[in-house]
């Protein structure tokens, strides 16, 4: 596991009680203080939380157990509490100037303890610790400090601290139980920790139930409810909890409302989010949507700990306003179709852009597994923004930045059967990716269908992104056609 081979860590303070010289670990530790006795952790323990810190660093304990399986073969559980004899302690302690946010203190004496201002710090502290635990073996752990630590994040007010890489699992509606709880799971065995699905993606909330059975605690979930009124409200509630086989959720959030919920409104929606948060069947409240107005709403009502809204590298100045006026509000901010939709490409190229917003969390949508292995690729080698990447971002902004089709699929169902979401971006497809299932009979046919349009501007209407959806499928086409003809040279 890389992350084991690097530290990235500001250690000021660690007092051992232990007569013995000062532990070697990379970076070298800046301040030593031994005493008597020797602290001696057993092969099968526990991982202690402070309960008051159990969101923000249960994700941290939860790599520490797996790492000291993985390096000793010590079998160690997690749970929330207080600190028994030889335990390892996690916790967090005030803000210090001195110690920043990778400062940590480690201290040793019934247990061991590590406390700091900010989860990354007591993150670098679980490596210096491990460091130890590994020489006492009379084996050295070389960290190389030249390597970059994985990118991780915190979602605002809310503790949840993963990283970057969250899995969008609306794809997994496409594909078999057995192939989507595979996914799922090497996802989690891997590392991703953040998981996100909604009541409307069909049976993905059955599948991930299925693939975290019994290892509930160790991921956070986060669904969704169309609900428009009360009641709906709470049988959504109740099909999520049934289907994810749990008794509660860590992120709840109104699902792409025309409005933004609000106490009062008479429509009962946060009130019922209120009193389900009251009751313990949701830990953290958020909204998603795709309109700018309702997603402004969402943050300066202060209601909200999360927003989700769609943001890549082809986003423009409004989006980006959206991320910092989220930061500046301690509010998640988590980025919806960071591939655009599949008209972003480039991987490697989405990631850098995301990993330069500390506040975001991307969720990538994952079908199939090569797609999956590229992004835990980068868990322990995240792509940096280069001149290279640069000029890829550059090159996809001039070609698809301004009227096009996302993808989202809001405009659908379509009176006349029309693929929208899908044939008002043909020409796109056609150039961004290999183009012979959309040119194939079955492909045609689809296309074909656009000389049914009605031209009853439902889809208009309902386009959060204002376009002239009836013309866009026209041109689109109109252009797929020119492509049959062999007028148009494709992939």
């Amino acid at each position: 596991m890389k992350h084991l081979l690097t530290l990235w860590m500001l250690a000021l303070c660690l007092c051992v009680s232990a007569k013995e010289t000062c532990p070697k670990v990379i970076p070298a530790l800046q301040e030593w203080k031994g005493g008597s006795g020797k602290l001696v952790l057993p092969a099968e323990g526990s991982i202690v939380v402070a309960p008051a810190d159990e969101a923000a660093l249960k994700s941290v304990a939860t790599v520490l157990a797996q790492d000291l399986k993985d390096l000793l073969d010590w079998n160690y559980t997690i749970r929330t509490g207080k600190p028994g004899k030889n335990d390892i302690y996690l916790s967090l302690m005030k803000h210090d100037k001195q110690l920043g946010k990778e400062g940590y203190v480690l201290t040793a004496g019934r247990y061991a303890g590590i406390e700091a201002p900010a989860r990354q710090g007591v993150f670098w502290g679980t490596r210096s610790l491990l460091q130890i635990l590994y020489n006492e073996k009379g084996e050295s752990l070389h960290p190389r400090v030249e390597e970059t630590a994985m990118d991780m994040v915190t979602l605002g007010s809310t503790g949840i601290t993963v990283n970057k890489n969250g899995f969008g699992a609306l794809p997994i509606q496409r594909i078999s139980q057995e192939d989507a709880v595979y996914l799922a799971r090497k996802a989690y065995k891997a590392g991703i920790r953040f998981f996100d699905t909604a009541r409307a993606y069909t049976d993905s909330e059955v599948k991930l139930g299925e693939a975290f059975d019994g290892i509930r605690t160790e991921v956070y979930i986060a669904t969704k409810t169309a609900a428009q009124n009360a009641e709906d409200f709470w049988k959504d509630l109740h099909v999520s909890l049934t289907n994810l086989r749990t008794d509660y959720i860590d992120l709840y959030q109104f699902h792409n409302p025309a409005f933004c919920p609000k106490p009062g409104d008479g429509s009962g929606l946060y009130e019922a989010m209120q009193e389900a948060k009251a009751k313990g069947m949701i830990r953290h409240i958020g909204i998603t949507n795709h309109r700018l107005k309702v997603a402004h709403e969402a943050i300066d009502s202060g209601l909200y700990e999360t927003l989700q809204f769609p943001f890549s590298y082809i986003s423009g100045e409004q989006e980006l306003e959206l991320v910092n006026k989220c930061k500046a509000a301690n509010m998640g901010f988590i980025a919806m179709k960071g591939l655009s939709g599949g008209l972003i490409t480039n991987s490697a190229a989405a990631y850098a852009f995301e990993a330069q917003f500390d506040g975001v969390l991307p969720i990538w949508g994952v079908q199939r597994e090569r797609e999956l292995d590229e992004f835990l690729s980068y868990i322990d080698n995240p792509p940096r923004m280069t001149d290279d990447i640069r000029a890829v971002i550059e090159g996809d902004r001039a070609e698809l930045c301004g009227e096009f089709c996302r993808g989202c699929g809001y405009c659908m169902p379509c009176p006349a059967g029309i693929e929208i979401n899908n044939c008002a971006r043909m020409s796109l497809l056609l150039r961004r990716s290999p183009s012979a299932e959309h040119l194939s009979p079955a492909g045609q046919a689809k296309m074909k269908k656009i000389e049914d349009c009605l031209h009853c501007n439902r889809c208009k209407a309902k386009c959060p992104y204002g376009l002239d959806t009836p013309a866009l499928l026209a041109r689109n086409y109109e252009d797929y056609k020119r492509v049959l003809a062999g007028e148009v040279k494709v992939q």
